[in-house]
């Protein structure tokens, strides 16, 4: 059976989409490290090991680029509206989980 590209990036963001939409009540969470504790559990336990590494990957590498801001212009809330809509998830979620990329994938 082939499979292609398409169908696989369809794959994983409605998997990616289901599993985002999860987190609200997590990202809701007062206590900031309860918050990471809580998100690096659910995508460690949740996420197909290969879907995990993929997006461990993508907001490590978001997250190099969000430092960089003053060079590239890309800070974390540009980098959000950019692939908040690719990703399926709020533009609040994705540009926490790029500030926060070090504590929780690390």
């Amino acid at each position: 059976m082939k499979l292609s590209r398409t169908s696989l990036e369809s794959d994983l963001t409605s998997h990616l989409h289901r599993f985002f939409a999860s987190l609200g009540p997590v990202y809701s969470e007062q206590d900031p490290q309860e918050k990471i504790n809580k998100l690096r559990n659910i995508l460690v336990t949740t996420l197909p090991q290969s879907n995990y590494g993929v997006v461990r990957y993508l907001f490590l590498l978001l997250g190099q680029i969000s430092q960089q801001r003053a060079l590239n212009k890309m800070g974390p809330n540009n980098l959000a509206i950019v692939f908040s809509p690719t990703l399926k998830i709020t533009p609040e979620l994705c540009q926490y989980l790029v500030e926060q990329a070090a504590p929780i994938f690390e």
